[in-house]
């Protein structure tokens, strides 16, 4: 038998999947115009100030700070916030963002019993030039003045007493800690109770510590501290640094841990880890899964390559929610927007929700999949693992286990129950039962085919190929994805912008043996001892295709590449019956093979 035999070899940690990337992410300390400043990350990190009267001023108000942004945001949901307490229509705000097509530097308050906004045109060039920038807004009962460095930017009429009501916290640098959030530097936040002079702005902006303080009710230095320095300020209410969870890389990574695998870094545990909710959108590739972290809760990571990741915020975490996050996925609106479907833990619902910013770290309250037959009544069914489709130009929802319902809607709200998924000439000779169980389901379009990809509990990753037969699925064929070593369970995929679709699963010690042959169904024994590896384990990604000939074609992902080195490669090998020939030239602990078989005549040959 001859055979070219191709290796790429990977060596250790020169390259790995668990990237943080450059910059911020969380929030600290450093150089600012005046001491030190807080640098925030712009995705979860924020200033909590608890409410007290002085934040509250009648007759006038100015609201000044330092900033040297990393980023500005176009459209109306990229705004970042400086300073902003949400009292309803007696809300005060100073953000930058984009207003009426133009970014601005913009300010809310509430006058008179409405809420007023406006805001002055803030070139983001002069934003993002490295430097710190003062911005300052006044209000005096008859006008609002814009500042920026200290030169007037512009004026907007608004005349009455300002609105005192409300009680809710104030925050440095997002929207009541939820979205908005200020990514750069932030330093020495003021509010006065009077609107300044522009000359005493003037002086503010020389940044020689020599500003007005007479009239100050809230000033945040922010010198490494989040110390109210104002005279009048309550002493024991003391502001406090808030964010969400981020999982991060430990500062020592344990040798066995695998390196080109996405996997949950901790400090939390990822059992079960399952892959959920992938997307591109906005030029990322966008994946969850399920970590526990106060409760199931769904990590966010994204990546440009589907190899190199970064964590991003948890936000759809059960404080948030309301519920703990099980499987789901994701999926564009007709309009284009992204939006998820999942389980919400706890609800005895499938729950459904939408992106509120491009970067989805922002998702709109969820509400429940209520599908109703024909008269009205709520549909017997199990709320349980679905998934969401466009086909026809409307939505199509099942809800997975046992026996798989399906319902369909025009609008996402109104749902109207089919029955069961299956249809009822599903095949006798499939090698499943019709009823075996379906969860973690993805239901989508490959070839000429509909793919159902999903999971039983009992037999670990597998689907269906088939098409819809009287607003039914019926398959015509059925394969396992699991493997020898590990199994691939809760499979999710989505689909590449040059129409790849890719698929992921969590890997777990082969299901089928647990029991057997001292195998432990404990996965958490995995995670111990000194030969521990990462929770939440992602499979390499793998690319699916269906061509013609109607046979499921499976491969790595073509951007894996990307981390081959050291290439080796060995021609015209003979192996003799019963023989072994050892590759003596080519080690390591992690290799890519490609081998090229002559017409082997042998029963059985490999690789081991």
């Amino acid at each position: 038998m001859r055979s070219n035999i191709v290796k790429q070899s990977i060596p250790g940690l020169t390259i790995v999947l668990f990237l943080l990337g450059s910059g911020t992410y969380a929030a600290e300390y450093a150089d600012g115009k005046l001491g030190q400043a807080l640098i925030l990350g712009g995705n979860s990190f924020t200033v909590k100030i608890p409410h007290y009267a002085g934040l509250k001023p009648a007759g006038a108000i100015t609201i000044s700070a330092w900033i040297k942004p990393e980023r500005v945001g176009k459209g109306g949901w990229q705004w970042q916030e400086i300073y902003r307490k949400e009292d309803g229509n007696a809300r005060v705000l100073m953000a930058i963002g984009e207003r009426e097509k133009k970014h601005s530097l913009c300010f809310g308050l509430g006058i008179g019993g409405k809420f007023v906004e406006h805001g002055a045109p803030l070139e983001p060039s002069k934003l993002l030039d490295g430097k710190w920038h003062l911005v300052s807004v006044t209000f005096d009962g008859k006008a609002i003045t814009f500042y920026a460095d200290g030169q007037e930017i512009g004026v907007k009429t608004a005349t009455g007493s300002i609105d005192t009501q409300g009680e809710a916290p104030a925050y440095i640098g997002s929207m009541k800690g939820e979205r908005e959030f200020f990514k750069g530097g932030i330093d020495d936040v003021r509010i006065y109770n009077r609107a300044l002079s522009a000359g005493e702005i003037k002086t503010m902006a020389l940044g020689a510590g020599k500003a007005a303080v007479n009239g100050i009710v809230g000033w945040w230095k922010l010198d490494g501290d989040l110390q109210n320095s104002a005279a009048e300020a309550p002493k024991k209410l003391l502001a406090e640094l808030v964010g969400l969870h981020i999982p991060v890389m430990p500062k020592s990574l344990p040798g066995a841990w695998l390196t080109y695998h996405l996997a949950h870094p901790g400090p939390d545990k990822a059992l079960p880890g399952d892959p959920n909710c992938a997307i591109y959108y906005g030029g990322l590739y966008h994946l969850h899964y399920i970590y526990q972290n106060k409760g199931h809760s769904f990590a966010h990571v994204t990546s440009k390559d589907m190899v190199h990741w970064q964590w991003q915020s948890t936000v759809l975490t059960p404080p948030k929610t309301g519920h703990g996050m099980f499987s789901g996925t994701a999926f564009l609106t007709k309009e284009g927007k992204p939006a998820i479907i999942y389980h919400g833990q706890g609800s005895k619902r499938n729950q459904i929700a939408f992106a509120l910013d491009e970067t989805l770290n922002s998702w709109s309250k969820s509400y429940p999949v209520e599908p109703t037959t024909a008269d009205g009544k709520p549909a017997e069914m199990r709320h349980w693992d679905p998934d969401c489709w466009v086909m026809n130009d409307t939505y199509y929802a099942l809800g997975g286990g046992h026996k798989p319902t399906l319902a369909k809607s025009n609008d996402l709200k109104n749902w109207e129950f089919l029955g069961e998924l299956l249809h009822p000439d599903f095949p006798k000779d499939l090698g499943v039962p019709e009823g075996e169980d379906i969860s973690c389901a993805n239901m989508f379009k490959i070839g000429d085919k509909w793919m159902l990809l999903c999971i039983s509990h009992k037999l670990g990753a597998r689907y269906y190929l088939g098409d819809f037969k009287d607003e039914r699925f019926l398959p015509d064929h059925h394969a396992m994805m699991n493997w020898w070593g590990w199994d691939c369970f809760a499979p999710e995929s989505l689909l590449s912008p040059d129409g790849r679709r890719v698929m992921w699963s969590w890997c777990t010690p082969p299901i089928k043996a647990w029991g057997q042959k001292g195998k432990t169904s404990d996965l958490a024994s995995l995670m111990e001892g000194e030969k521990k590896i990462q929770p939440g384990i992602q499979s390499l990604p793998r690319e699916l295709s269906l061509p013609e000939d109607g046979v499921l074609r499976i491969k790595p992902l073509r951007e894996l590449e990307k981390l081959r080195a050291d290439p080796k490669q060995k021609r015209n090998i003979t192996v003799k019956s019963d023989t072994e020939y050892l590759l003596t030239e080519m080690s390591g602990d992690t290799m890519e093979l490609e081998l090229v078989l002559d017409a082997p005549s042998a029963r059985e040959f490999g690789i081991k």
